[in-house]
């Protein structure tokens, strides 16, 4: 399978979905289920924030989230996208962005998980290696293990950097165009409006 959808609990109450991929509900994700289509579903959680009990219930007792289960439960894809997992707490954000970012560095053969605030990709972790994009705004990067990035293209800032784990190094670069991205461990690439 090429691509997975997870659906958290903060998705946007007043916008419908269509995918044409495997759809995860992940525990509040599953209140939501209404507003997807999808050719396939299921879900997966404790139960402690939906409305609905989810086919693969999990104790609410556990060490780990719901979405920590839902990504290596399941079977492995190329990439994901997540939807509603954005848009409350902050700490929720910040854990979310490290189960993601270990379940990637612990999968290479998996290439990217991107987070979406509403419908708007806001945030994309890629695995380690050489990447080519096209933008024409502002983006920051980021890791959470140190890091090597080699930066080139039509870029403000190129060359390469040590990119250290959590570090304001990876702030505010702008693109104008094509460039590429070669990292020896997974990045994070936070988009920047148009």
């Amino acid at each position: 399978m090429h691509k997975r959808i997870l659906i958290g609990p903060l998705l946007e109450t007043h916008q419908k979905y269509s995918f044409e991929s495997e759809v995860i509900f992940v525990d509040g994700g599953l209140n939501f289920k209404d507003q997807v289509s999808a050719p396939k579903t299921s879900s997966i959680g404790d139960g402690d924030s939906s409305d609905k009990k989810p086919e693969n219930l999990l104790s609410t007792n556990k060490d780990r989230s719901d979405l920590y289960y839902a990504l290596n439960k399941s079977s492995k894809a190329k990439t994901y996208e997540l939807y509603g997992f954005w848009g409350k707490d902050f700490d929720h954000h910040l854990f979310n962005i490290g189960e993601a970012y270990q379940f990637l560095h612990e999968n290479s053969s998996i290439e990217k998980i991107d987070f979406f605030y509403k419908t708007k990709n806001i945030l994309s972790i890629y695995q380690k290696g050489k990447f080519q994009f096209e933008l024409n705004s502002e983006f920051s990067l980021g890791s959470l293990m140190e890091n090597l990035i080699e930066l080139d293209g039509n870029l403000t800032y190129q060359g390469t950097i040590r990119l250290i784990a959590l570090s304001s190094q990876g702030l505010h670069n702008k693109a104008a165009g094509k460039f590429s991205i070669k990292a020896t461990k997974p990045f994070l690439l936070f988009y920047k409006d148009e």
